[in-house]
Order: structure tokens, then sequence, then C-alpha cells
């Protein structure tokens, strides 16, 4: 495996995929910047990124060296959880705060990617190239707010909205909004561990929910939003100070949020022209 260092960045790969390797270094080099300006985070002192072939590969090369011996003696506890994720996902985060480590499909493989999920969430985008810039950026944003530990619906939602925002254009399908107010409403919040044993339904409902209202604290406060991912919160202490900025109680907060945010975004959506229909691809 070869290596290429970019500051506090090092990327691996496998010879034949140079080429991909060359974009991800560039598309984590300028995410890493926009970080920075956008949302003031910085990365950890050493930041790996995998350009990944193999799920098993990636399970194991984020640990350090004295513990993977013991990851793979108790991988049949959680081998078919990260195997299931890596399906269909363009790219995982995992490690610590000190040691963060990222694995990006290279674009041969993301044109493989089970896209049952990702096509209900993610506007269609059928450019390769673009798509791997996407998904550079999305796992740029868990690495970068590891240090943070994010309740899910923020983490996804932060990292959907920044590559909104790094590729200017929404790259979330606009119709997943009505998911805040149909039956999956009734679903309670959830995290990583508990949503990966859920239904496809309820993990786009999850992620669709991050995102619109992590969208929603863009739009309407982005100062405390950027405040929020200035330092860790314990996930108590952070919900209860959303919902008093939203002068709400937590209670309110849990309840209420999902129409709320759905009635301002349709607002917003009904003052636009027309468009045309969209279609989804992976993340």
């Amino acid at each position: 495996m070869e290596t290429r260092s970019i500051g506090n960045l090092s990327i691996f790969f496998e010879p034949a995929d140079q080429d991909a390797a060359e974009q991800i270094a560039a598309a984590c080099a300028e995410s890493a910047a926009f970080l920075g300006d956008f949302w003031g985070l910085s990365a950890a002192r050493s930041l790996r990124v995998y350009v990944t072939t193999s799920w098993r590969d990636l399970a194991l090369r984020w640990a350090p060296p004295a513990t993977r011996a013991v990851l793979a003696c108790l991988s049949p506890l959680w081998w078919d959880r990260f195997k299931k994720v890596w399906t269909f996902c363009a790219g995982l985060t995992q490690g610590t705060k000190d040691r963060p480590a990222i694995g990006i499909k290279p674009p041969r493989l993301l044109e493989q990617t089970d896209k049952t999920i990702g096509e209900r969430i993610f506007v269609k985008e059928p450019d390769v190239h673009r798509r791997l810039r996407h998904a550079v950026c999305h796992e740029m944003v868990h690495a970068f707010t590891i240090p943070l530990h994010l309740p899910m619906w923020l983490n996804e939602g932060v990292a959907m909205v920044t590559a909104d925002r790094f590729l200017q254009q929404d790259t979330v399908r606009q119709d997943t909004l009505r998911l805040l107010k149909g039956r999956c409403r009734r679903m309670k919040p959830t995290s990583y561990l508990l949503l990966m044993e859920m239904d496809a339904d309820a993990i786009v409902h999850h992620y669709a929910r991050g995102y619109w209202i992590t969208r929603f604290l863009e739009a309407t406060r982005p100062a405390f939003l950027r405040g929020l991912l200035s330092h860790r919160r314990r996930a108590r202490t952070l919900h209860r100070q959303i919902a008093a900025e939203l002068g709400m109680s937590v209670p309110e907060f849990r309840r209420d949020i999902d129409g709320i945010v759905a009635a301002y975004f349709e607002q917003q959506i009904s003052h636009r022209p027309s468009a045309a229909p969209e279609g989804g691809d992976d993340e």
C-alpha cells in the first residue's frame, strides 16, 4: 500500500487506485479548508484516509495495532453490522478523536454501491466525480466532529448540510421533508447502534430528519449552530440549549420540532419556482 501526505493528512491506497487517491486527496484538502472557514472546525493532529476496496480492511485498519488482534477475535459480534453499513455507504469514518480514519470507495466501486437507501435520500448525481467529492466532504465532517460526540441526528445533519454548502447545491431530495409528518414521525431518535438494526424506512427517516432539523437551525440560527460545534457538550445539555434557543422545553422540542421544521420549509418551497422532479443516488 502506498501513502501520500498533505500536512497532517495521510492518504493510503493501492497502486491501481492512484488516480482515485489524487482526486480524494484534493477533495480532502478542499473540505478541510471549507470546514475551517464555515464551521470553525479543525482536524486532529493526524488524519488517515484510505482508498478502500474492502470493508474488512477498513474495519481493522482504523484501530491501533495493539488492539487489532482483539477486534479480529471479537469480529463475529460486529462483522455483519459493519458489512451492512459498508454495502450502501460511499464512505465510512471510524476511530477516536486522536486517531480518526476515513474509508472512501474509489469511483469504480461507487458505481457498484447499493443505492436502495441512498436513492431515497439524495438527489440524483450522474457525475461520479461529484459524488466522490460529496462522500469525502461528508466523511471529513464526521472525522472533524468526532471529539464533539454529537447525537446521531445532528452528526448526520451537519455532515449533510455541509455537503450542500460545499457543493453549492441541495443534495437531499426535497420530498424527504414529508417524512417529518408521516407515520414515521412517531419513531424516537436513535443511535447508530440501534439504527443499523432498523429497516430501510427507518434509516431513511432518521437521516432525513437529521438533515432537515439541522438545515432549519442553519437557516434560522447559523451563529447558534456554529457555536454548538465549538466544543463538546453532553447530549442532554445540547438538547436543552437547542430547545431554549427555540423558546421551547426539551419535551416540547422532542414533540413539536418535526412539525415546525416541516411547516417552515413547506412555506419556503411554496414560494420557489417549480422544479423538475428529483431522482436519487448514493451518498
